[in-house]
């Protein structure tokens, strides 16, 4: 997500433009790269009602491999969150203990961290890629 798509004329750190409030525009169609691309639901993880449309947001893991991250759908916000979702969290907390990120707003433009004692810090940066080393509540 944070890469430059050349075959989609996608510079980094952007939206694509394809990209709509319901998710791929263009999905049927889409190119070879995104068809390769798999969240984590893609990858095995999870029941059927896990699956990203159902529960509103898109489990991957951060660029750095060390935090889960949610991309959510259209207007929701890390308030909002779907059972499903939560249920991601939960796992992912008990695994591992560490901070998740939610990715929310237009073009993905807000990233909150999500603590596994339920608190909640808006980060300044947008880009998973540019998070800090720590995320300390």
């Amino acid at each position: 997500m944070n890469q430059p798509i050349t075959q989609l004329d996608k510079p980094a750190k952007t939206p694509c433009k394809h990209l709509t409030a319901s998710g791929c525009g263009i999905y049927e169609d889409r190119f070879p790269v995104c068809r390769e691309y798999g969240c984590l639901w893609l990858w095995g993880e999870g029941s059927l009602e896990d699956r990203p449309d159902r529960m509103g947001a898109m489990p991957t893991m951060s660029d750095n491999g060390l935090y889960l991250t949610l991309y959510l759908n259209g207007d929701s916000t890390p308030e909002q969150l779907s059972r499903g979702a939560l249920k991601w969290l939960r796992r992912y907390f008990n695994k591992t203990g560490r901070p998740a990120l939610v990715l929310h707003g237009d073009g993905y433009g807000k990233t909150t961290a999500i603590y596994p004692d339920g608190t909640y810090k808006e980060l300044e940066t947008k880009w998973v890629g540019e998070l800090p080393g720590s995320m300390e509540p």
